[in-house]
């Protein structure tokens, strides 16, 4: 259980910091250029993510959290399907999984060499999400 509030815990959390980027927070950056250093890594306009992208992953982050709740047993979604929200639950560890070793793929990275991004995902961003994944594997197999 205490697995459980924690990571749904830290799923709120990254949320509420894609919101506020959504809202023009530029944190960890101090403008638009070093936000996208900080956080998206070298792009060619060097334009943060528009609003919507923000508010889009913060959604999505906040049903990862309802699916955390839902598998740890907290909550029910009375008329979804079992089925659907195993596999949503499953398919949201894979995708944080996936970003997570993605982190270390040099290829995957190459765009980002020689800013602030690669370094902070090496070190915070991709075992964030590492840990993450491996919080939904501990609570999908305590709940089978």
């Amino acid at each position: 259980m205490m697995i459980a509030y924690t990571l749904m815990s830290l799923l709120i959390l990254i949320a509420l910091i894609h919101a506020y980027w959504g809202l023009g927070g530029r944190w960890p950056g101090t403008d638009d250029t070093s936000f996208v250093e900080h956080v998206v890594g070298r792009t060619k306009d060097m334009q943060p993510p528009p609003p919507l992208a923000c508010f889009g992953v913060s959604a999505a982050l906040v049903m990862a959290t309802s699916l955390v709740a839902t598998k740890a047993g907290l909550v029910s979604i009375a008329p979804v399907p079992l089925l659907a929200i195993d596999v949503a639950f499953w398919g949201a560890a894979c995708v944080f999984a996936l970003r997570g070793i993605g982190g270390y793929i040099p290829a995957a990275m190459a765009y980002a060499r020689d800013t602030p991004f690669h370094r902070l995902n090496r070190l915070y961003y991709s075992p964030l999400c590492l840990i993450i994944a491996a919080g939904f594997v501990q609570i999908g197999r305590a709940a089978n």
